[in-house]
């Protein structure tokens, strides 16, 4: 481990036994040019109404967001959506954030992040690019956003490289392409940017749970474990069941509504309540979760395939309701890495 990788890994043990939310989501707006089927805002397969398509933050609001973040302690700021490039003061937006000596990562899914536009966010002071990547053809892209853009994405993902961006395509993945996955990561190194993948599909923050209906099924989710057994194998040794929501991890949704994580929909107050600093440190939704023990997590108490778990609080939430349970989801990834590794002892 490098030095200064050091240094920020000790920075973040810090944060995270102090309750420092170094790292911060600020949801910009809804509004997208994209429908992509299972987008956890709200369901974009139906006409979109009116209040939707206007569900974007004021320039003002952002400002005032970005100094209580910076009050309570936040470094690293998220600009996320809908799509973030759509909103009408993105340039300024991030330009503010720098002011405030934020490092700032925006994340789009590349169509609007042409040259001109990769050069007018390098120039505002844009230090890191997120692009999500959702199949290796056309065909497969439009299935799952129904809208074309995958030339363009990879374009962005080019530009973003070009302009010097840190940059990391995330490839998304769902049952339409899990056998474009190999294409997939090849274009992305092909263009010299950084990769994640995730298979991570939830249930909406408006109720509806129809964006699962494009999650992987357990054939295709053995079958990459089987392909591509280093990505999505996850040891779980010590049997940790909670990430960093509430702890280093803090989002404010296009509204004002605070939550412990854009992935986690508990609303714990509005920005304009009282000052953040307050909220952070006296919510009882953010007390609640920073004081749970691991006995609180009582269906993981009992599962066989806990070694095998890499669960999300947020998203068990967004699906179940129950913050400290579990889904059908992750105990089926669980247990198909748990028969994984029996399989490969018998070689």
């Amino acid at each position: 481990m490098k030095a200064q990788d050091s240094l920020i890994y000790q920075k973040i043990q810090k944060a995270n036994n102090v309750h420092q939310p170094l790292f911060a989501t600020l949801e910009i707006t809804q509004v997208c040019n994209l429908a992509c089927k299972h987008c956890y805002n709200f369901d974009r397969t139906v006409a979109i109404s009116t209040d939707k398509k206007s569900s974007i933050m004021s320039f003002e609001d952002t400002l005032y967001c970005m100094d209580q973040l910076r009050e309570v302690g936040s470094l690293w700021l998220n600009l996320t959506g809908g799509e973030p490039l759509t909103h009408p003061d993105i340039l300024s937006i991030i330009k503010e954030a720098k002011e405030r000596n934020f490092l700032v990562r925006l994340k789009t899914n590349g169509l609007l992040l042409n040259e001109k536009m990769a050069k007018q966010l390098k120039e505002a002071g844009l230090d890191a690019v997120e692009i999500s990547l959702y199949g290796s053809d056309e065909e497969t892209y439009r299935l799952i956003t129904q809208r074309e853009g995958h030339e363009k994405t990879l374009g962005g993902i080019d530009q973003a490289v070009k302009m010097g961006f840190d940059t990391n395509a995330s490839i998304i993945l769902h049952k339409y392409n899990t056998d474009q996955l190999q294409l997939m990561i090849d274009k992305v190194i092909a263009l010299k940017a950084g990769f994640q993948v995730s298979t991570e599909i939830t249930s909406r923050y408006d109720g509806t749970h129809t964006s699962r209906d494009y999650e992987l099924n357990s054939d295709q989710m053995k079958s990459l474990l089987e392909s591509h057994h280093d990505l999505f194998m996850f040891e779980n040794k010590d049997h940790l069941l909670q990430c960093s929501c509430a702890k280093t991890v803090i989002a404010i949704g296009y509204d004002g509504v605070i939550y412990p994580c854009i992935g986690a929909p508990i609303k714990v107050g509005h920005i304009k309540d009282s000052p953040l600093v307050d909220q952070w440190k006296n919510s009882d939704v953010f007390q609640k979760i920073r004081n749970l023990k691991t006995e609180d997590f009582k269906e993981c108490q009992k599962c066989d395939f806990l070694d095998f778990c890499s669960r999300s609080s947020g998203s068990i939430y967004a699906n179940t309701g129950n913050y400290t349970g579990c889904d059908s989801q992750t105990l089926e990834v669980s247990r198909l890495r748990s028969q994984s590794v029996k399989d490969l002892s018998k070689q």
